[in-house]
């Protein structure tokens, strides 16, 4: 459903439309973990609501332009963007967008603390633990400027920021020759100890970039410099988890961990 409301006058002209609508899916979220990777019908409601915006004004006094859209403003990959400029002289962008994943597997842990860089190991056996769903978002803020200093030089600005986080699924392996290592094994120099555990990896970064640019076009050439910087921040410098005395081996029997084996993974770089 769309609604329209033009409006002319002698010195402004304004177009703008809002689109309303409504999705419906039927099935259980798992069944459709596929299709609803990237869109808000990922958990367990089947329903989802969409609302979207056109805006345009332009003033021919001025000759200045703006310009503003937004869609799928209720739902998980939101966009907003607007765009205010005077031709020949200046244009100014500003821009604001989510958008989150969502894993596949819907797992079954008894992970306490899943999604953080300290999480706790639990055995888990049948009938126990609970579900966990991973999911990772960005959220990204950008803003550019370009501006005509004169019939033949541009200056141009770009700013952009984007935060992401949540969990995504991971794990790591221990693994020791008891003979090579005796004081990692639960029995020393008789067997071989291993294990590998479910540890989500834990995100918290940011990403930012800039780029700056001064154009000038001569009669038969053009000349440009400019700088671009990226910088990047994680705010999680290593995964550190709490890992019980005994663990199950591959027939669910629980046996003793050991303590040489438990060190090896106590610190790991993310």
């Amino acid at each position: 459903m769309a609604a329209f409301a033009p409006l002319h006058a002698q010195t402004t002209v304004t177009e703008g439309t809002v689109n309303i609508g409504a999705g419906l899916v039927d099935g259980y979220s798992a069944d459709r973990a596929l299709f609803s990777q990237y869109n808000s019908l990922r958990s367990s409601s089947n329903g989802v609501g969409m609302l979207g915006i056109d805006y345009s004004l332009r003033e021919e006094e001025t000759d200045t332009w703006i310009k503003f859209q937004g869609s799928n403003l209720l739902g998980d990959t939101r966009e907003l963007n607007l765009v205010v400029r005077n031709p020949g002289e200046w244009k100014f962008t500003e821009n604001y967008s989510e958008l989150v994943h969502y894993d596949l597997n819907t797992i079954r842990t008894g992970l306490i603390g899943a999604g953080s860089s300290s999480p706790q190991v639990n055995v888990v056996t049948a009938g126990t633990g609970s579900e966990l769903e991973l999911k990772t978002k960005r959220t990204s803020i950008g803003i550019g400027l370009s501006k005509w200093i004169t019939p033949s030089m541009q200056f141009e600005l770009d700013l952009k920021t984007e935060k992401k986080e949540g969990s995504r699924l991971f794990g790591i392996g221990m693994n020791c020759i008891s003979t090579a290592a005796p004081g990692c094994g639960s029995n020393p120099l008789t067997s071989t100890n291993w294990a590998v555990l479910m540890l989500p990896e834990p995100i918290n970064a940011n990403h930012s970039q800039i780029d700056a640019r001064l154009s000038y076009s001569f009669e038969k050439f053009r000349f440009n410099v400019g700088y671009y910087g990226s910088f990047y921040r994680n705010n999680y410098g290593t995964l550190t988890a709490n890992v019980p005395s005994n663990l199950n081996n591959p027939l669910g029997v629980s046996q003793p961990l050991g303590t040489g084996l438990r060190d090896t993974q106590r610190v790991i770089q993310v």
